[in-house]
Order: structure tokens, then sequence, then C-alpha cells
């Protein structure tokens, strides 16, 4: 594969899926979760890894008519949905995702959505590898931040803040894969 002409396709050049393959070395065969997936192909985090790398997972979105799209272009599972209430237990048994996802994207708006999105998915008892997790903080007013709390939430839960990408997304990766 020659890394120099790989197109990505995140969304307004913030390269979360080019932070993913590069994290992981290009590895084949991940497994992810993308909240607030949106478009199958353009402003998606995780469609550079389907395509290029045979990652599968699912995708969720609250748009219904992201659906249609998503299955006919995508290997990977669309649930339109409110992921703030979904199950995820249910759905990452039910698609046998494994106990330990390499990538988890929170990509939803406003930045309050976000956080109980992230709150809810952690309440399933699955783990992941890799986040990105999207504070639109540059956009926010700081009485509805949640910078701060989802910060000390994901350190809580083991997870070391990589970088901050243009005030507007937090990369983070578990400690287990920076000590391993």
């Amino acid at each position: 594969m020659n890394i120099e002409n790989l197109e990505f396709y995140s969304q307004y050049k913030l390269e979360q899926d080019k932070f993913v393959a590069e994290t992981f070395k290009y590895k084949k065969d991940g497994t992810f979760l993308d909240i607030g997936c949106n478009d199958y192909k353009y402003r998606n985090n995780t469609y550079f890894l389907e395509k290029n790398l045979n990652w599968l997972g699912i995708g969720i979105d609250t748009r219904k008519d992201h659906k249609d799209d998503w299955e006919k272009n995508r290997i990977s599972k669309f649930i339109a949905g409110n992921a703030t209430t979904l199950d995820f237990k249910k759905i990452l048994d039910e698609n046998n995702m494994p106990q330990i996802i390499d990538y988890l994207s929170i990509d939803t708006e406003p930045s309050s959505t976000s956080f109980k999105c992230l709150l809810n998915v952690f309440k399933s008892g699955y783990d992941f590898n890799v986040i990105t997790f999207e504070t639109d903080e540059y956009n926010t007013k700081p009485e509805d931040s949640v910078q701060e709390v989802s910060r000390f939430f994901l350190k809580s839960k083991g997870f070391v803040l990589i970088k901050e990408v243009n005030n507007q997304d937090d990369f983070y990766i578990h400690q287990r894969m920076l000590n391993g």
C-alpha cells in the first residue's frame, strides 16, 4: 500500500481516519463504532478504514436519509437512532463485536450530546483502543463546554489525550496500547 497517495475522508481535514490508520500502523481487519457517522463516505471517519484496510463495524446516525446510501456502499452495518438512548450492549452483542473495539468515533452535535453518547456507550461494558471525540470547543459557550468533563471521564477509563485538533476534536489512545 502506497500511503503517500491515499485519500482520507474525515470532516474538514481533521484527519481522524488518518490518525487511526497511523496509530494502528495500517493494520488490516480492525473494528469500529462510528457514532454520528454522517454520509457513508465524505466527512466520515471510518470509510477509509473499511475501504482500504478491511475494517468492519457499526455506523450510527440520527439521520435516516443516510441509511440507503450507506447500505449500498458499505459492508458495515448502519443503525438510524439516537445514540444517547440506544442499548449499546445489546447492539454490540448482537453484532458479535469484540469486547475491546479498536476505534470509537463520536461526532455529534451539540457537544453535550457527544458527552451523553460517550457515557451511554461506556455503560455497555465494552472498551476501546482509540477514541476521537468531538468537543466543538471553538463553537461552544463556556457553560455548555464538555471538554474538561470528557477529558476527566476518559482519563478515568485509562485513556491518554494524544492531541487536540483545532479546538474541535480530542484524540485518545488507551494506555494499554502505549504500554504494550
